[in-house]
């Protein structure tokens, strides 16, 4: 029977050891708090985005698809539609697109203010009027008729609030939505206006096609105002469950280490309190204390501090897309905070009956035969290096863990460099590549007098039934030969096509129309140099290449803006400008996500490092208090528990490196593989040299500051 007074001396143990390893424990703390918190705020506020916006999609009727036709619509069970009216007005260089009230399909949802309920009414998405300085009870002058502006609204279709697919954001300076009643409808744009129908249902494209009979089809699959916001809500979330696996990871790791190095020390305690009787469930929650209390604090702050930020997760990326009402996944708040304590405990746990409390049962070695003919095949390597090895082999769990925290800390900070360039060199392309200065698409019974590079614009489904933008281009073109010289007949596809799509010269594409049901085949002859979109140039001075009945937008691409900014005429313009503000919009947001998993990154780095190779360090005091006795220097005892790892370090680092394009490659895809813009990922050597030379610089600094604790053992 143990004393009681010898219970009350292990608590005075417990604040010994807090007291002893307090930078250790501070680690612990900070790391799991950042843990913690990205889990909640990051994978809870993505996660209630999409969440919402899959509701929101579902309550207010998102369409399955959309398609033009001039013939009578037959009746039928397995198809609802509606006819989607829309106009456009332009003044100083702005649009906006103005759709009258929708009953059954694409239901606006008054996001501010208050629903239409008079005449000269309108609502406008909440983007264009913040970046307009526009307010609810402001009076608007539109098409000579003063509208009061009643509140804020969005439709399913128009989330992802941009003119046109050429761009890959929206641009709420120049571009913005609205909607009125029909009343109001009429009178702005009496019969000047524009539609198209708007379908629901379960059937297939190709089978509402052959009901329908339209003259262009498209589904929803394929509508990128429909499916960006979705995969830009999905690639977050996925990316939030990533880092906070990896950071679970590293905490593991820093667990590991702190045991292993307390146990190690307490071995000979351990062996003493067991002699006096101590009961394993006693020493069990002796050394499980500080950690736990450490941990749990770090759980209930870093928890607070998530929630707290949850709601500006939520609208991170709320200056490119109009959201709905958002709504917080409180279950899903609930489940993760549970899951974050379960996590961490259990970690704790399993890691203290580990390394305090399971026996290890001894097993008697047969003692190895000398065998004199013997002769060592690493005897060429200096000895130093070779006890270093020895060391290594021994020590495999320390090797490990080395290994992890190099390559986890690499990966997270590779990752937030690589995609940060990526974006910044595809927004400098887009300025490069876009000669234009304006490009009108026009009504195609009806043609504009403006002098400028006229060009067909055909949209077709290839072999996976994603639909491609086909350029159909004469051999005299300026804004899309790219520096080639164009022949009559070339197939040419872009650099960025053929990346996505891994096509190039000599290889064959099938394209689809749906509509009329004609297949054409072609082969490609050219690559151009545009990174940014991945698309298909046809060059024809007949411009017959395609059949008749196979819908086309007629555009031209201006030198100047055009003139006459009301052109009825003009179903939609793109300026060139607007695609560079697009690109500079998701940069900003970009680099408000990376800032904060870089800033994490590198004070991570700093905090592992330094445990890392404190771990080396008293895991190797006895073997360098032995060697300084036998007369080794300074020199060679650094070698003897520190050489190779610098070696080790850089091909963990390289490794992270190319997983870290990898995983580049598939956050930008998961966000807009169907999409025409394509950003490519950047192999700046700068990039290879800041961010890997980075954990090479700091990992020796703290290498250097081992020698003088080496002098002083």
């Amino acid at each position: 029977m143990v004393n009681p007074s010898a219970n009350k001396k292990l608590n005075k143990r417990i604040l010994r050891r807090i007291s002893r390893y307090k930078l250790k424990l501070l680690i612990l703390f900070l790391v799991v708090f950042a843990t913690t918190g990205i889990f909640v705020s990051f994978f809870v506020g993505t996660s209630s985005v999409l969440k919402s916006v899959h509701e929101f999609n579902k309550d207010f009727a998102v369409e399955d698809g959309i398609f033009m036709t001039e013939n009578e619509l037959p009746a039928s069970d397995d198809i609802s539609y509606e006819e989607m009216k829309y106009g456009e007005v332009r003044y100083d260089g702005k649009t906006i697109r103005i759709f009258s009230v929708r009953e059954n399909i694409n239901k606006h949802q008054v996001t501010s203010g208050e629903e239409l309920q008079e005449e000269n009414e309108i609502l406008l998405d909440k983007n264009y009027l913040k970046a307009n300085e526009l307010e609810i009870g402001d009076t608007i002058d539109l098409n000579n008729r003063k509208l009061t502006i009643v509140g804020s609204a969005i439709s399913p279709d128009y989330i992802t609030t941009k003119n046109s697919d050429m761009v890959l954001q929206a641009n709420s300076n120049k571009f913005g939505i609205a909607f009125v009643d029909n009343q109001t409808f009429q009178s702005l744009f009496g019969e000047s206006f524009s539609t198209y129908y708007a379908y629901s249902s379960d059937l297939d494209v190709q089978d509402i096609s052959e009901k329908v009979e339209p003259a262009y089809i498209n589904d929803s699959k394929n509508n990128t105002r429909i499916q960006q916001v979705i995969g830009d809500a999905e690639a977050p979330r996925d990316l939030a469950l990533l880092l906070t696996c990896l950071l679970y990871l590293i905490v593991a790791v820093l667990l590991s280490v702190y045991h292993f190095e307390v146990s190690k020390k307490e071995s000979g305690n351990l062996s003493t309190f067991v002699k006096l009787g101590f009961r394993k469930a006693t020493l069990y929650k002796h050394y499980l204390t500080e950690t736990t209390v450490t941990l749990f604090l770090a759980w209930v702050t870093g928890g607070i501090a998530g929630i707290g930020f949850i709601d500006t997760i939520k609208q991170m990326n709320n200056q490119i897309y109009n959201y709905p009402l958002l709504e917080t996944d409180y279950s899903l708040l609930a489940l993760c905070l549970i899951a974050s304590f379960v996590t961490v405990m259990v970690l704790n746990l399993v890691l203290v009956y580990r390394f305090y409390i399971k026996q290890r049962k001894l097993t008697k070695k047969r003692p190895k035969s000398i065998n004199k003919s013997y002769s060592n095949p690493l005897k060429w390597i200096p000895f130093s290096y070779r006890y270093r090895l020895k060391r290594i082999n021994r020590n495999k769990s320390e090797m490990v863990l080395f290994v992890l925290l190099i390559f986890f800390v690499g990966l997270l900070i590779n990752f937030s460099f690589l995609l940060k360039d990526s974006v910044t060199q595809y927004v400098e392309d887009l300025a490069i590549e876009n000669t234009f200065e304006e490009v009108l698409f026009l009504d195609p019974s009806n043609e504009v007098e403006a002098e400028g590079e006229d060009f067909e614009l055909y949209k077709l489904y290839d072999e996976e039934g994603i639909t491609q933008s086909v350029y159909l281009i004469g051999s005299d073109s300026e804004h899309y030969d790219y520096g080639l010289t164009l022949e009559d007949g070339d197939v040419i596809i872009t650099k960025a096509y053929a990346d996505k799509y891994n096509k190039n010269v000599g290889d064959d594409i099938t394209l689809t129309d749906v509509s009329n049901e004609k297949q054409y085949s072609f082969q490609i002859n050219k690559v151009n140099a545009s990174s940014t979109v991945s698309t298909i140039y046809m060059v024809s001075d007949s411009r017959d290449l395609f059949d008749d009945r196979t819908y086309s937008t007629p555009a031209v691409a201006l030198a100047e803006p055009h003139t006459d900014t009301n052109d009825s005429q003009i179903e939609a313009k793109l300026s060139r400008d607007e695609i560079i503000t697009s690109g500079e919009n998701i940069l900003n947001v970009i680099n408000k996500q990376i800032s904060l998993i870089l800033a994490l990154a590198i004070v991570l780095q700093f905090t592992l490092l330094y445990s890392l190779l404190e771990f080396s360090f008293q895991n190797s005091v006895t073997s360098i208090k032995t060697l300084k006795l036998e007369g080794y220097g300074l020199r060679d005892l650094m070698r003897m528990h520190f050489s190779l790892s610098i070696p080790i370090a850089l091909l963990c680092i390289i490794g992270s490196y190319y997983i870290s394009r990898i995983a580049v490659r598939i956050f930008l895809d998961q966000i807009m593989y169907d999409f025409v813009n394509f950003v490519s990922v950047t192999d700046s050597l700068l990039i290879i040299l800041s961010s890997n030379g980075m954990i090479i610089l700091i990992f020796i600094f703290f290498l250097l500051r081992m020698r003088p604790r080496l002098r002083k053992l």
